[in-house]
């Protein structure tokens, strides 16, 4: 919530128009820049990225686990 507040006093009272937000969780991220109108980063999807143009997908097999989950 900080990075968002940050990204929206930096666009507006700062007068900048490029402005990048962190987002850790990925839905926000579509939130934040559909709503708000930010440009934005979550390290979560460029992990996620990264990781299946490393692995072929036919040659590795990938867990994830969300914290969240119980």
């Amino acid at each position: 919530m900080v990075n968002l507040m940050a990204a929206q006093l930096a666009k507006t009272n700062l007068r900048r128009d490029k402005v990048i937000c962190r987002v850790s969780d990925p839905h926000l991220q579509i939130l934040y820049h559909k709503a708000y109108e930010l440009e934005t980063i979550c390290p979560t999807v460029l992990t996620e990225q990264a990781v299946f143009r490393h692995f072929p997908s036919k040659t590795a097999c990938f867990c994830f686990t969300d914290r969240r989950m119980r």
